[in-house]
């Protein structure tokens, strides 16, 4: 069994922002994609995130599934074809872009974590502090 901190969510913190100092060490770009609003049934809710790398997901989930595969693409394509984040809807249903049963929607910020943005390195020493302080803190 796992060793998990004191909770799961604290687990994926941690696992998402230690990768990301490990990718920044690696001279890797990634992209940080989080679940900014949900409603009605999906498969994960707010503040659900991933980590994603060149090659894929590297950290995290926002769910599985077409919701996260499209994410990861769209990650990916930010990657390689350079600009700035943005924010992206999904809604799942029958009708929607992607054929899910679900029924809900959910609203996923896409942010770029470039290495000449040393913001991300202040933010994840930040973070990974206030998890292991099991300190509460708001990441915006």
């Amino acid at each position: 069994m796992r060793d998990y901190p004191h909770n799961a969510k604290e687990h994926f913190m941690n696992n998402i922002f230690q990768t990301l100092v490990y990718q920044r060490e690696k001279k890797k770009d990634t992209v940080l994609a989080t679940i900014i609003w949900d409603d009605g049934s999906a498969p994960r809710g707010k503040g659900s995130q991933m980590l994603v790398g060149a090659e894929g997901l590297l950290a995290g989930t926002i769910g599985g599934g077409a919701v996260e595969l499209k994410s990861i693409r769209l990650s990916q394509e930010l990657l390689t074809g350079g600009g700035s984040g943005f924010i992206r809807e999904f809604r799942l249903s029958q009708d929607g872009e992607l054929g899910m049963a679900c029924g809900g929607d959910v609203t996923v910020l896409f942010s770029p974590a470039r290495l000449d943005d040393t913001r991300w390195d202040e933010t994840a020493a930040e973070v990974l502090r206030r998890v292991r302080q099991r300190t509460p803190g708001w990441l915006v």
